[in-house]
C-alpha cells in the first residue's frame, strides 16, 4: 500500500491555497529592500503575517505598492533568501 500524502496545514483566515501548479496568496505588496543581486524585488504580507518575496514585473509590483492583492504563481527555489519567493504569473489588486 501507498503512503497517504502527509496532511496540509490551513488556517482559517490565512487565504493561501497550493497545488502542484501553484500558489495563490493574498495580501499587501510591499517593496524589498535595495539590495544588489536580489531574487525578489518586492514582499508580501499576509493578514497574518505571513511574508513571501515576489519576483515578477517589476513596474507591476511598482504600481500596487501597499495595495491589496490577490498573487498567483508558483514557489521558486531559493535556498539563501529567509521567506519563500513566489514567481508571479497572475497579480490581481483587490483594492
Amino acid at each position: 500500500a501507498e503512503p497517504s500524502p502527509p496532511p496540509i496545514e490551513t488556517t482559517a483566515h490565512s487565504k493561501e491555497e497550493t497545488n502542484n501548479k501553484g500558489i495563490s496568496v493574498e495580501g499587501i505588496i510591499k517593496p524589498y529592500g535595495k539590495i544588489i543581486n536580489r531574487i525578489a524585488t518586492h514582499k508580501l504580507v499576509t493578514s497574518d503575517n505571513k511574508v513571501y518575496l515576489l519576483r515578477g514585473n517589476k513596474q507591476a509590483l511598482d504600481a500596487l505598492n501597499y495595495h491589496r492583492v490577490r498573487i498567483m504563481g508558483k514557489i521558486i527555489d531559493a535556498p539563501r533568501e529567509r521567506y519563500p519567493v513566489i514567481e508571479v504569473k497572475i497579480l490581481i489588486a483587490l483594492g
